[in-house]
């Protein structure tokens, strides 16, 4: 395949700057695949004004590219950030669209007063610690107002729990979108050790696909091209199948993605690549142009969903 970009089914994605923003690292799970920082609550939630104001400096740079702005907050767990709603108002008035990804926990009560400021969100099912009922009204509630994508982290040794728990979900949230999602060794590259069964039904995705989905999303399928040929992959299974290997290509991180961590620092993406670019409590350099992936894999799903261009020769 010669190139690989976005299919963002009803939204053009070059319109688009995904920010993937991590608020903190205070999380109420300790899943066993999860690094400690992600979850060591070492880093508080920040105040909803450095949020607002950054968030400001970012639409000014990118309508200048003729882009818009969504913010997908993270974490952590983002839905213990008490100031959250206050957060997603002002965004919302300045026009910034916004997401959450979240491990779901929190009850109906709260998702249906959230949902309201929401455009998407992405519910990650753990299953050593999420209580299955909860987390199937969760996701019924939110996948029947606002486009709703559910990960299901799938651990080797729970293999066959995991993906029952995925039919049980899609038959209570048929307009849900479901991804079984592959775990890396320490987020790092390396997948853990999975059999060559599991593999396989990951990259077939046996889950059936969601009916009468939500349109208005900003991220959507891949489409894996070349000349002669178009196949449409979700994220996670192209890692499951290795197709994401892309050293050497033009990138659009930055133009259409860009990572802020817990600690404030502003990099392309959650690769890192290209270096940080500031930090949002002093002075942050935006990209205006693409970027050479030097990286041998690319392993995060929101970079996967990134378009990528094969250089031309002597380019």
């Amino acid at each position: 395949m010669d190139a690989v970009r976005v299919d963002h089914q009803n939204t053009d994605h070059a319109k688009w700057v995904l920010v993937d923003w991590t608020l903190g690292t205070t999380c109420n799970f300790r899943c066993s695949y999860c690094p400690p920082s992600l979850h060591d609550g070492r880093l508080s939630f920040p105040q909803y004004d450095r949020i607002t104001q950054f968030a400001r400096t970012l639409t000014q740079h990118y309508r200048k590219l003729d882009r818009s702005v969504f913010v997908q907050f993270t974490g952590g767990e983002v839905s213990l950030y008490s100031q959250l709603p206050a957060v997603l108002t002002d965004l919302n008035e300045i026009g910034v669209l916004c997401g959450l990804i979240s491990n779901g926990s929190r009850g109906p009560a709260y998702w249906s007063q959230l949902s309201e400021l929401l455009n998407s969100v992405v519910l990650t099912h753990h299953i050593e610690f999420a209580n299955l009922d909860r987390f199937r009204a969760v996701a019924e509630l939110l996948s029947e107002r606002i486009r709703t994508h559910i990960q299901i982290t799938m651990l080797p040794t729970r293999f066959g729990e995991c993906l029952e728990r995925a039919f049980a979900i899609r038959t209570a949230c048929p307009r849900a979108t479901i991804g079984l999602k592959p775990l890396r060794m320490g987020f790092g590259s390396k997948l853990y050790s999975y059999t060559p069964e599991q593999l396989a039904i990951m990259r077939r995705s046996p889950v059936p696909p969601a009916r009468d989905l939500i349109q208005g999303g900003v991220r959507g399928l891949m489409q894996l091209k070349d000349e002669e040929n178009v196949e449409t992959l979700s994220a996670a299974r192209i890692l499951a199948w290795g197709l994401n290997r892309w050293q050497g290509w033009l990138c659009s991180a930055g133009l259409e993605l860009l990572a802020i961590t817990a600690e404030g620092d502003v990099y392309r993406g959650l690769c890192r690549e290209g270096g940080c670019l500031g930090n949002i409590n002093s002075t942050v350099i935006l990209p205006t142009k693409h970027i050479v992936c030097g990286r041998p894999s690319c392993t995060c799903l929101a970079d996967i969903m990134t378009t990528k261009v094969r250089r031309l020769r002597n380019s």
